[in-house]
């Protein structure tokens, strides 16, 4: 019996590194954070919802999101004040009022739904629409990066003059996080003869070419798009600005993100889960209406589906300004994103994080 109980926390030990390894995602892993289960649970007596060390979930995820240098970044900011009230004002849905709110077509998803097993008391939280856990691409969103991508960026330690800028990742390129470590000095590019080595956990593990574990003898060379252990889908490309040249102990860090969907949120599915009222044709906007659907811009439609031609074509949308979207006028949040089939969807106009109700500006995201 004493000899079970002895071994038991061994295995429990064991047991939580082999989960938090496989089932956490950049940043939120070891590669930004510091990828341990109690940085965010409590094992025995939590008080919030899911084993949470803080009493609400949305306490728990500020403590890190509140902290970005750049107000955008990590962070967003989250105050309590950037919820949005309608028709006052707010950049972020809200997650401090009840789910069902029929003045404005809100209802909770169903209990049993991935999203409705996380709405706490009736109240959204966090990780009713995000999985902390896994960032996938196949829930969509945007692809996200620490650094701006072609933006040749100096190291964040260390003597040298390197730099590194990362080269655009592919769509389907993983959530994960690289800290960069030059271990040979020379110089940067095409003939380079810097060497480095890579790891996807801060420093814990390292690799060397091909992805193989670093031995000391099989550095990377520092040249232009280098693939680290992600394939194709990410590379990397070294260059220096006169002398001296790259120093061993040059670091960078980043990593490759997306939104942390619970569940798939392809033509605004999340959105409807909610909002079902607002999945609407023209006949239920133009009347007579049912007596229960909320009015609404069409949704779930394409263009010109009521015949009368007064809709612009899929390709003729306009910006906020005027411009031609697909000209560009270099402000990408104000675009208007068409669904399957060129549908009018939830997030061709909306958006739930960082949208001020300007138009005209450039929303971080």
């Amino acid at each position: 019996m004493n000899a079970r109980w002895i071994v038991l926390p061994v295995a429990l030990a064991a047991l939580a590194a082999a989960l938090r390894a496989a089932a956490i995602d950049a940043p939120h892993d070891a590669s930004f954070a510091t990828g341990e289960c109690t940085a965010c649970h409590s094992l025995h007596n939590a008080t919030g919802a899911g084993l949470t060390n803080q009493p609400t979930n949305f306490t728990l995820c500020a403590g890190c999101h509140d902290l970005s240098p750049t107000g955008g970044r990590l962070g967003f900011p989250w105050g309590t004040a950037d919820q949005a009230t309608p028709g006052s004002g707010g950049s972020h849905h809200h997650w401090d009022s009840p789910a069902n709110n029929p003045a404005y077509g809100a209802t909770a998803p169903a209990p049993i739904s991935e999203m409705g097993k996380r709405v706490k008391n009736g109240y959204l939280q966090c990780s009713t629409c995000h999985d902390q856990h896994a960032a996938t691409m196949a829930n969509g969103g945007t692809q996200h990066t620490s650094i701006p991508v072609a933006v040749a960026q100096v190291n964040v330690s260390g003597s040298g003059n390197c730099q590194l800028a990362l080269d655009q990742p592919t769509a389907t390129a993983a959530a994960r996080g690289y800290l960069i470590d030059m271990v040979q000095a020379g110089t940067a590019g095409a003939a380079g003869t810097a060497l480095f080595r890579f790891s996807n956990d801060n420093g814990t593990s390292w690799f060397g070419s091909g992805g193989a574990p670093y031995s000391g003898s099989n550095g990377i060379q520092a040249r232009q798009n280098v693939q680290l252990n992600d394939g194709a889908n990410l590379t990397v490309t070294f260059s220096q600005v006169g002398a001296p040249t790259c120093q061993v102990g040059d670091r960078w860090k980043f990593y490759v993100s997306y939104p942390f969907l619970r569940v798939s949120n392809a033509n605004s599915a999340m959105c409807e889960t909610c909002h079902p009222s607002r999945v609407m044709n023209h006949v239920a906007v133009e009347g007579p209406g049912d007596g229960t659907t909320v009015f609404s811009h069409p949704v779930g439609v394409a263009l010109n589906a009521n015949g009368k031609n007064y809709d612009r074509a899929a390709n003729a949308l306009l910006d906020a300004n005027g411009v031609l979207q697909t000209t560009g006028d270099g402000n990408s949040t104000n675009n208007l994103t068409l669904g399957t089939g060129s549908t009018v969807r939830c997030m061709t106009c909306h958006y739930p994080h960082n949208a001020d109700s300007n138009s005209l500006t450039v929303d971080v995201r």
